[in-house]
Order: structure tokens, then sequence, then C-alpha cells
């Protein structure tokens, strides 16, 4: 199933480091670079949630970014989280299709320039358009597990990248202060 987020109400969405009472919000500014973190009421979210008011993801769930410059697809593993305006939630059956050979299908650059649509200023990305392959579940599940190890080292590689540009910016001020020495 697919259920898109919603534009929430400025005045229920929080700012800052999510509580253990809160729920992240996932927007479509969140590929596109750092930004502070949103979140919401957990009690609200889930009462919201059960009355259809917008969706939350639970574990498993593929999560889509359906904004051109922003696009992504991910498996959720920081569930439950509330969505934002462009993005999506697709809930699969793990009987006939695994999540992350899907998300690694989905989040293929070329499929979102194929799915690609642009109504005045923004370029979105129509989730129903974008393709993955038709393989068996055993097939599906050896190319998940591919993906999967991939992630995991995007996500090391992208916590190297901090530590290196700490690493540079410390000695940086080590040197501007004359406080490195140097041959």
């Amino acid at each position: 199933s697919i259920l898109s987020g919603i534009a929430l109400p400025e005045e229920t969405v929080r700012r800052g480091d999510v509580p253990d009472d809160g729920v992240g919000l996932v927007t479509g500014l969140l590929a596109i670079g750092p930004e502070e973190q949103q979140w919401l009421d957990r009690t609200a979210a889930e009462q919201a949630d059960q009355e259809g008011l917008f969706p939350l993801t639970s574990f498993g769930d593929v999560v889509v970014v359906a904004t051109a410059h922003g696009f992504d697809a991910w498996v959720e593993t920081a569930a439950p989280r509330a969505l934002g305006h462009h993005v999506y939630r697709l809930r699969v059956d793990p009987e006939r299709l695994d999540p992350w050979f899907l998300a690694a299908c989905l989040r293929e650059r070329s499929n979102a320039r194929r799915a690609g649509t642009h109504a005045s200023n923004t370029s979105r990305v129509d989730v129903r358009r974008l393709h993955a392959l038709r393989l068996p579940l055993e097939e599906q599940q050896a190319y998940g597990q591919v993906h999967r190890k991939l992630v995991e080292m995007e996500k090391a590689l992208a916590e190297l990248g901090g530590v290196g540009r700490e690493l540079s910016d410390g000695l940086s001020a080590l040197l501007a202060t004359g406080r490195l020495a140097y041959r």
C-alpha cells in the first residue's frame, strides 16, 4: 500500500532533538541537506495515524522522498516517524516483495528522472511511475542483502567524512593560531 505524508500545521511541529515521547518527522528537505530535527508529540501522532489523518512509519516500510532534488528511498529502521509533504510510505508484503530490494530499485537516480513531473516551481517524482525489477522473492532477498550492506557502508563513509572534517577543522585552527608545528 502507498500512503502520502501531508504538510503538517506549523503549530504541531516541534524542533530540536527528538525526545523519548516524540515522533520524528521526515520531510522532503531531509535529503537536500542538514536541517534541524523536527518532531511531533507521540500520543497526538499515534492518534492522528489511527484516525487516518497522516501516516506513521513502521519498521520495514519503504520511505520515498518524492522531490526531484531530495529524492531518496530507504527501508525504515527508526519507526515510528511521521511523514511530511512529498514523502510516501510503501508497506509491502514481505512474503511477496523484499523491502530492501524495493528500496534499492526505487532509489536509482535514473528512475527518479523517468518518473519526474514538473509543476510550477517544484519538481516532484510520481511514486506510482517508479520502476522495480521483477524477480523471484529469493533473488530479491539476495539483492536486498547486498543493498543493506551498501547502505551500512554509505552510513559509515558519511560518519568518517564528519570525523575527517572535524580533524581538518581542528588542525586548521591550530595552524592559524601558531600552535601546530610543521616541517
